[in-house]
């Protein structure tokens, strides 16, 4: 499978045709911001497309019609990534294998980066799922299944991409992890909800397997016990749901909101709407319907986006319903707010637990 990642080793014979990389991309790659900001300045074209040298054994040896902003993911230049972005580079365009920035970041295992582009709105979801050149891998969750990159594989999941997507042959990342005896990935993959049994396709270019056929055949034993207990129900699910990534300006506008509560000498009067929507929260929680609390809660915070306790009770419904990624965050606006209140310390630790949970 190595010999064939992304469906394109047979492509080096064309790599010729497309030049090198830009001075565009090579100023990325090599975070030199201050040549970047030149030529952006003397008019280059932000996602002008060239050869991309890669730092990876993988094939082929230089990635075709590659933008700026893939060149500085693959090789994290964070701080170049955010410059690139806040000059309107396009965080979601695909080079000629449909690999877009945040594929080529994680396949050179740099979280960092990747954790920056998903922040920044990086789509998760299958690049263009009818290609076949895009068949091994569409989805950066499949490039870190194949990888085996823990880290990388977590944070995916923890900010939505789907575990079962496999694009073009439908290579899940169960299968791909499978193929590769990634243990602990698997056994990730499974505890968030894979689908065991889930086939690849029977098309053209494609192999019809499951993980457990793959994983046997490779003679990865520990991985096909694992995937057999699974498929009989003894591997329990405990799957972590994902949060939707918090948009910048929205959190930006938070702080503001807070700083202003905090030096505030008299606090805002608590609107109506606000007061309806919490007695009906606090209504849905007698009756154990913990969505309704959340998204009633939510509405009060809608009307009294400063209100302490709001914050902290909806942290910790949505805490029981392993929802750890905005339990976090709705906690860190109650201490936004509250910074001295008495529980402020059973707050944070509270804080510190979700984040064992949800990594």
């Amino acid at each position: 499978m190595k010999k064939v990642i992304f469906a394109a080793a047979a492509l080096l014979m064309f790599s010729g045709c497309f030049g090198g990389p830009t001075p565009l991309m090579k100023a990325s790659f090599e975070g030199n911001n201050g040549e970047v900001k030149s030529l952006l300045e003397k008019g280059a074209d932000i996602d002008e497309r060239g050869t991309l040298p890669n730092v990876t054994g993988y094939a082929p040896k230089y990635w075709l019609k590659s933008t700026a902003l893939m060149a500085a993911a693959h090789y994290g230049q964070d701080a170049t990534v955010d410059l690139l972005l806040s000059r309107g580079a396009d965080i979601n365009a695909e080079n000629f294998l449909c690999l877009s920035a945040v594929h080529l970041a994680t396949v050179s295992k740099k979280k960092e980066t990747v954790s920056l582009l998903v922040k920044k709105g990086a789509k998760l979801e299958p690049a263009d799922a009818s290609s076949a050149w895009c068949h091994i891998h569409s989805t950066p969750l499949q490039v870190a299944a194949s990888e085996g990159d823990i880290e990388i594989v977590k944070l995916l999941v923890r900010n939505g991409a789907g575990v079962d997507t496999g694009g073009y042959c439908g290579y899940s990342p169960l299968l791909l992890a499978s193929l590769e005896g990634h243990y602990e990935t698997v056994e990730y993959l499974l505890k968030n909800g894979a689908d065991v049994k889930l086939k690849s396709q029977n098309k053209l270019g494609c192999q019809e397997t499951t993980p457990l056929k793959i994983a046997e055949e490779k003679g990865h034993t520990k991985v096909v016990k694992l995937l057999k207990d699974a498929a009989a129900g003894a591997v329990a699910v405990n799957k972590v749901i994902a949060a939707p990534p918090e948009d910048p300006l929205e959190a930006a506008a938070f702080e503001a909101e807070a700083r202003k509560y905090r030096e505030s000498a008299v606090k805002p009067a608590f609107p109506e709407e606000a007061r309806k929507y919490k007695a009906q929260a606090e209504f849905a929680l007698q009756q154990k319907k913990f969505e309704n609390a959340v998204d009633l809660y939510g509405r009060a915070l809608k009307a009294a986006p400063w209100w302490p306790d709001g914050h902290f009770n909806r942290a910790l419904i949505l805490g029981e319903l392993s929802r750890y990624e905005e339990a976090i965050r709705e906690m860190k606006r109650y201490l936004l707010l509250a910074p001295d209140a008495p529980d402020a310390r059973d707050a944070q630790d509270r804080i510190y637990q979700w984040e064992s949970v949800a990594e």
